[in-house]
């Protein structure tokens, strides 16, 4: 299993866009989130990158772009936060 302990509401929001969409690029999940955050592309990018570090997202190449994929799910990572809160009471 992933390491989908400890994940922030941002990364989750992103995380979200691809368990929407299946996949996407940076600029597709920058695109999404667009009315409810403003973030820069490259901290979109970034924050990928460093879930794909952690096995939560991964990447194919399509082009000159990266297409990420979900490898958690909406599932795991729930339970993962209920645990989370569940420790800390």
């Amino acid at each position: 299993m992933s390491d989908v302990h400890a994940l922030t509401e941002l990364q989750i929001s992103l995380l979200r866009v691809l368990w929407e969409r299946g996949e996407g690029s940076a600029q597709d999940v920058h695109e999404a989130l667009a009315g409810e955050r403003d973030l820069a592309l490259t901290t979109v990018a970034t924050l990928l990158a460093r879930l794909e570090r952690r096995g939560i997202v991964r990447h194919r190449r399509e082009g000159r772009r990266f297409i990420y994929r979900a490898c958690v799910s909406e599932r795991e990572v729930r339970r993962s936060k209920l645990r989370e809160i569940t420790e800390t009471l």
